[in-house]
């Protein structure tokens, strides 16, 4: 007698088909188990065949043949490769990527907790089931509904694979995989909302390193910015752990008067993406106010402090100040009621200022706007004088006796009207 393996399928077998005869105790009548027929080597691994037998007893009568078909010949363990997760990686959803090189009788996939906070659960095995026990590649597979692993610990992943044939695998281990749903935290502690600057500086603090971030300042209201919104990637130091300030002014050309809203938008390794505090009506200003002095006006004489003054911003600070030719000089801080932009006049202030009579002042208005921008003012050659005239040599005198109208006098500095008046006494 004799069986036959015919190759119809499979890994080529150049050999095939292959002929065993039986020989010896092989050739009894009964069943026969666990024949060997010394084909473990003759035989391509991988390879389908069909198997017959055929025998002639000892009249020469031949049997019928008898035949089973798509057989595999399977010696060798299956091939399994996990690519994704890799050693130290770190991931918000348990999703691997894994191939193996032929079809799996069993697959399992064992999530163990060897590192960062504790998870009683641990571990947890995950059975491979249809299609993806099936000889290929599978990439992205999502294990979500499958096991839930703790926040902040850090796990191993074990592939093990049995074929049919009940060839086992060598187990394929991944570490020091970081499980992490826990967003950044990212907040933006400078400027505040509702502030007027001249230089935008933005700090903010992160509390875990990130892989991206991107900094957005949205123009919202005043002077259309046609740049808006502008987006700043952070890089390098910017995106470790820790507080950092981006200077934004050198960065961008922002638009002076227009109103702004900055935002930070990060994402962690695990692909835990944030969003920061949103700081919103930021003016840029960069431009100084505009200020004038209306009362008194260059090249005058007063016999007073009054003083009138515009401008045409909010400010935080607004002083008047008396400088004479000598170099002295007086500064008076103007009260908050005259801050807001406006035209005002007759202005009196309650601490007046001691001015020397018969100098010479210049008048230097000083003001700074909600920004910081400073804008000064001045006018010149302002006498003042408190003292009255001094009229001498007055002729005629007191008690006297004229017969004509001619008068004589003098005075000491020059006057801007007089009157001679001649009034009855008896």
């Amino acid at each position: 007698g004799i069986i036959i393996f015919e190759r119809t399928g499979g890994t080529t077998d150049p050999n095939s088909p292959h002929i065993v005869e039986l020989e010896g105790a092989q050739l009894r009548q009964g069943v026969h188990m666990d024949v060997k027929l010394n084909l473990l080597n003759a035989l391509a691994d991988g390879s389908r065949y069909s198997v017959s037998i055929q025998g002639w007893d000892r009249a020469g009568n031949e049997s019928d043949v008898n035949a089973v078909t798509n057989v595999l010949f399977d010696v060798l363990p299956p091939v399994i490769t996990i690519y994704k997760p890799q050693n130290g990686d770190v991931f918000n959803e348990p999703i691997i990527s894994i191939e193996m090189n032929e079809k799996l009788a069993e697959g399992t996939l064992t999530f163990k907790q060897i590192g960062g906070t504790a998870d009683p659960n641990s571990p947890y095995e995950v059975p491979l089931l249809p299609p993806f026990n099936d000889q290929g590649r599978f990439d992205d597979l999502s294990l979500v509904n499958d096991i839930t692993l703790n926040d902040g610990s850090t796990y191993s992943i074990t592939f093990n694979a049995r074929d049919p044939a009940g060839n086992v695998s060598d187990h394929v281990t991944v570490s020091d995989i970081y499980y992490d749903i826990t967003p950044p935290q990212i907040v933006i502690s400078d400027p505040i909302e509702n502030s007027y600057l001249n230089i935008l500086n933005v700090t903010y603090f992160i509390d875990e390193n990130i892989i991206n971030g991107q900094l957005k300042i949205d123009q919202t209201l005043g002077t259309p910015d046609p740049g808006s919104p502008h987006l700043i990637e952070l890089t390098d130091d910017l995106l470790s752990i820790g507080q950092h300030t981006v200077a934004v002014h050198d960065i961008i050309p922002l638009v002076s008067q227009a109103e702004y809203s900055i935002q930070i938008t990060g994402q962690d390794r695990a692909g835990n993406i944030s969003q920061s505090n949103e700081i919103t009506q930021v003016i840029y200003d960069i431009e100084p106010p505009v200020l004038q002095i209306t009362a008194p006006l260059t090249s005058t004489i007063v016999n007073h402090t009054i003083i009138g003054f515009a401008f045409n911003e909010t400010l935080q600070e607004l002083s008047i100040s008396w400088v004479d030719d000598t170099g002295n000089e007086i500064t008076k801080l103007l009260p908050e009621k005259y801050y807001l932009p406006d035209k005002y006049e007759q202005v009196v202030l309650a601490d007046k200022p001691i001015l020397l009579s018969g100098a010479i002042y210049s008048l230097i208005l000083q003001g700074t706007d909600l920004a910081g921008n400073t804008a000064v003012t001045q006018i010149d050659n302002v006498e003042y004088d408190y003292t009255p005239p001094d009229f001498t040599t007055v002729s005629p005198a007191s008690n006297s006796f004229i017969n004509q109208t001619l008068v004589q006098f003098g005075f000491n500095e020059p006057l801007a009207s007089g009157q001679l008046i001649w009034q009855a006494m008896g």
